[in-house]
Parts: C-alpha cells; structure tokens; sequence
C-alpha cells in the first residue's frame, strides 16, 4: 500500500510539474494581476481538462493561439481538424474553420479559462444569458452552449506524449486566418456523424473512460439509464454535490424526473414535488370561473373560459414538447387519428405548470372544496396530425360535414367495481382550432345528462361487471357504431390562453378530424376527489353534481337537484 501511494503521489507530483512548465513556457503571469499573457502565433500540443472533476476531452489538441485572445484547437491524430460548436450546441471536429471554431478566451485568477466560440457569443445560452461557453455537461459529454459558469472552466495541460507540432498541414497561423494544405484522414470513430469527416466531441475520466451510448436513434429510457449510470461515478457524484438539491433528488430517486431534459441540472433547481407539495388555493384565482361559466358548466357538460391560462406558461410547454418530438420516437398513430405522448414529457414540470401555475387549480378547488383534490401529478398530451383531403367531402362519414351522433366515448375505469373516477377533465389547447375540422375538441351539450342515466342503468342491470360488451356496445370505444345515437357534436373553437372544463369521466366526447395544415396540440388534466368517498361519488353518482356537494351552497346545489 505504502508503494501504491508512492507511487501515485510522484504521478501527481510529475502532473504538477509539467502543468507549471506548460504555463511557465505559454501563459506566465503578470504580478499580482492574474491576467493570462500568451504569444501570439504559437502552438503546443495540449489537452482541455476540466478541473473541478478531473475530467479531460479525449483527444489532444494543438492549440493555435491566433492572438492574445483568440484560440483554435487542431485534432492531433486527424491535422487540419478544428474543435467546432454545431449550431444545435453540439461539439464536434470538423474541417470546417469558421467562427464556431475560434473561441474568445477569458482568463480567472484561479489560472483556468473561459472558452467561448466566436460565432455563437451574441446567442441565449441553455440558462438563458448571452453567450455560449464550452462546459462540461451533465452527461459527461463536452456542450457548447452552455452557462458561463464553474462548469465552464477549463485548463490547458501539457501533453507529452505527442508529437511536437509541425507546420505541414497548416501554413499560416495569423490574424485569424487558417490555410489548409491538405485534408486530414477521416477518424475512426463510433461519434462520426454520416459519412464527412467530422467526429463529435466526448470525454474520458482521469482513470476510466466514460460509458458512451453508441445507438444512433437512443430510447428515452437508454438516456435517462445513461445519465444515472454517469451520476453514480465518481465524477457525476461530484457533480452533484455542488448542489444541494441534486443530491437531495439524486438520494429520493425522484432526479429521474427532470433527466429527460438536457438542461436537467438548472430546472431541477426549481423543481417541485407535488406529491408533497401543499396545494394552493386563491380565492381570487378561483373566480376566473365566473357565474355565468358555472352555469352553463352545470347546463351543458362544459364550458370553454377564454384567455386564463398566461402565455408564457403556454409557450414553456410548447417548447418542451416539440422538444421531446424532436428527440425521441412517437407512437404510432391510433385508429381515430390521435397520437398520445407517453412517458417522462407528461410529467414535466413545464407541462404541469398549466395547472398548478394557473387559475386551474384554483377552479377544481372551487368546484370540489378547498384542498379536496388530490395532486395532478401527470398530464395527457394529445396531438392530432393534419391529413390530405378536404374537410367537407360529397360523400362519406363526414358528409356534410356532419360527424354524426353514435362516434363518442367516456374514459375511466372499464370495471364497474373500480372506483377511480375523475371529476373534472380540464382542456388545455395549445394551438389553435379556429375553424371546424382542425382536430376540434367535440362536445355533446347535456350529453353528460344522457351517459350519466346510461350508466346507472348498466351498473343496476349489471353490476361489477366489465362495461366492455354490455348491451353489444363499448362506451370507450369512440369507433363502436352500435352506441346509441346522442345527437350531433360541437366543435370548440378555441385558441392557446383558453381552457375548456369537462364534466367528469361520465361525460361523452371525441375529436374531429384535422384537414388544417397544422398539428392540433392539447393538453388534458383529469381531477380526482382527495377523499375515496368523492371518488365513488363520481363513479356512482346518486345525483348528478353529487361529489360537488361540500364546495357549493345548498341553494345552488338544489336548483341543480331540480333541473
């Protein structure tokens, strides 16, 4: 043991002395102002290191250092290749010398660097400042567009076990200007992207190289796998420990919530637990459901309030989810024309927030009781995707343009011995449906009286059986023509700021098809009773607002009673 240590301390002490000979010989400090000199015109055969982690970029560079400020990194196994950051932030090596490819250089008096390619300093960083910077990510990979932040810190250390750089693949080196003689070899790599010469950026640990994902089309639950496989190493530990919080979530296991987002680490700061989280309630908030809403709420099954939901919380969860369409492979188009959004992007906090940051969880509080709803812990995101043809066809089941009375369904529990039933389906559109035909939320006015007398008449006939198959008809299956015929739909026009509220699972609803030139995007909220007693009240309703009862006066609930 006592060799083992010997022997790592004169590795470190080696390490120390070619870091201090590398500085002595590039950087050397002014006296006491910890500004960073270097030549200009010279180059040296280096390594980028991150130095809160140990962490280093795989491959060695020649730094070219162009002018007091201005840097280029040229891969050592492949000349005539520049470190680059990609406009989508990514790192790569490519032979393509531009602006992404020269980084302005700031130096801290803790002897590390800021690195910030020149071509991307005027855009909004992932934190949302100016400015891109070259950290360390989350993920144990190299990001360009990152914060300027202690992650963004880096050192040049010397190494040595390279060739010293020869000019024979570039002539010049001054005034910013690159001339290449000859193309470097494409690297082999399992990072190539397609078929050019351009290899993306990774790093490897001080001892152990990093487990990279090597799928070209990785599954969300692989990434998510990835990024805890790199959070339980030594390195992502460390990483963090820097926060608090992190550590608080990584130990709860609830960090796995926020890892579907690249930028995991900064929303995770502000993340919230509903599930712990005291639910509020406003009173002032809640009467964005007015009088008149409630009424007809009542009346007809629904009622659509226009322009409560704020537009940042409508375009933060818009972002996400075309996010999330961009990373990961969609399910498959159902048979009715709707594609529903699965896993981590329901549970996002940007989603989630249409609700708890909004009246919307005031209304349902308004409507059930204060603090009588249990947590809205996920969303359904429902998008339906345009189709060819014309909206208002001579013939054919939309003749017309009629969608007919017998294409309807309820969701909930498909056992009648299942007592799980919402109270409140709330209709968050972000898009807009202006016109008919454009993936309308359909309506059934007083259908949700017609349903609810259906289904007390199934479950007295019946019992605990299964809904599926009773009387030769499927109330969830909206394409089950046998139903019976509750008359024609509605079609909501509605607009993003907008919320439609639905009355419970009991009450029958679709959509119509989309023939506009855009996805239609909604996001769903079912509202469960907090008690089991308002969740069979929902169920099994004895009178039709029966599970409203504790939130609405006796007067009211009576003139209900006798309509």
């Amino acid at each position: 043991q006592q060799e083992e240590f010997d022997a790592q301390r004169r590795e470190e002490e080696a390490r120390r002395a070619a870091d201090e000979e590398f500085a002595r010989r590039l950087c050397g400090s002014d006296s006491g102002s910890g500004v960073t000199r270097v030549t200009s015109g010279q180059t040296v055969a280096v390594r980028l290191q991150h130095p809160s982690s140990g962490n280093q970029i795989d491959d060695a560079v020649y730094a070219h250092y162009i002018d007091r400020s201005v840097m280029m990194f040229e891969m050592v196994r492949m000349r005539g290749s520049y470190m680059r950051i990609r406009n989508t932030g990514e790192v790569e090596f490519s032979q393509t010398a531009d602006d992404n490819a020269r980084y302005s250089v700031e130096s801290t008096s803790a002897g590390t660097i800021y690195l910030m390619p020149i071509g991307h300093r005027t855009k909004t960083n992932v934190a949302g400042h100016p400015g891109w910077y070259l950290v360390l990510g989350s993920n144990g990979r190299v990001q360009g567009n990152g914060a300027k932040t202690q992650l963004a810190q880096w050192r040049l250390v010397a190494a040595g076990d390279v060739p010293a750089y020869t000019p024979t693949q570039v002539q010049q080196v001054n005034g910013g200007d690159i001339t290449r003689t000859q193309r470097g070899n494409s690297a082999s790599s399992t990072h190539l992207s397609g078929g050019s010469s351009r290899t993306v950026v990774g790093v490897q640990e001080r001892n152990q190289q990093m487990t990279q994902h090597s799928s070209d089309n990785p599954t969300l639950q692989d990434s998510i796998d990835q990024q805890l496989k790199w959070l339980n190493t030594r390195v992502g530990q460390m990483f963090l420990k820097r926060e608090p919080v992190l550590m608080r979530m990584y130990e709860a296991g609830t960090i796995r919530k926020v890892l579907h987002r690249p930028d995991w680490h900064t929303v995770a700061l502000n993340w919230k637990d509903y599930s712990v989280e005291p639910i509020p309630y406003s009173v002032p908030d809640a009467n964005a459901l007015t009088a008149a809403n409630l009424q007809w709420y009542f009346d007809q099954g629904y009622v659509t309030c226009e322009q409560i939901i704020p537009r940042p919380l409508v375009s933060a969860a818009l972002k996400i989810i075309n996010f999330w369409l961009g990373q990961y492979p969609l399910p498959q188009v159902d048979l009715v024309g709707n594609v529903e959004l699965r896993g981590e992007i329901t549970t996002d906090q940007s989603v989630l927030s249409l609700f708890y940051d909004s009246p919307l969880v005031h209304i349902a509080q308004k409507l059930l009781g204060e603090g009588n709803i249990s947590p809205c812990l996920e969303a359904s995101i429902s998008l339906r995707y345009p189709q060819l043809g014309d909206s208002l066809p001579s013939s054919g089941p939309i003749k017309n343009s009629e969608l007919g009375g017998k294409r309807w369904f309820i969701d909930g529990p498909v056992n009648c011995s299942e007592i799980n039933a919402y109270s409140i389906l709330f209709a968050v559109p972000l898009s807009a449906t202006e016109d008919s035909f454009e993936g309308n939320l359909c309506v059934f006015p007083e259908g949700h009286a017609k349903t609810f007398e259906m289904l007390r008449e199934l479950h007295r006939n019946h019992g605990d059986e299964k809904f599926t198959g009773i009387e030769n008809f499927n109330i969830h299956d909206e394409l089950d023509m046998a139903k019976p015929d509750i008359g024609e739909p509605k079609q909501l026009f509605m607009k993003p700021g907008d919320v439609t509220m639905v009355a419970g699972m009991h009450t029958p609803r679709r959509d119509a098809p989309n023939y506009s030139p855009n996805i239609r995007y909604m996001v769903y909220f079912r509202v469960f009773g907090s008690t089991q007693q308002q969740r069979e009240s929902a169920m099994w309703k004895r009178q039709m607002w029966e599970e409203y009862y504790p939130a609405l006066s006796p007067t009211s609930m009576h003139e209900k009673k006798s309509a």
